[in-house]
């Protein structure tokens, strides 16, 4: 059960890092689309 628990603490870890780099890349990636339109 300790084996199932770890698995999911890193998977969330996993899941928010990603979430932050994804929110940056929105951040930084989208108004230059929206300028080269």
């Amino acid at each position: 059960m300790q084996y199932v628990s770890d698995f999911a603490a890193g998977f969330m870890k996993l899941f928010q890092t990603g979430g932050k780099t994804f929110i940056s890349w929105m951040t930084s990636i989208v108004p230059v689309v929206l300028l080269l339109l």
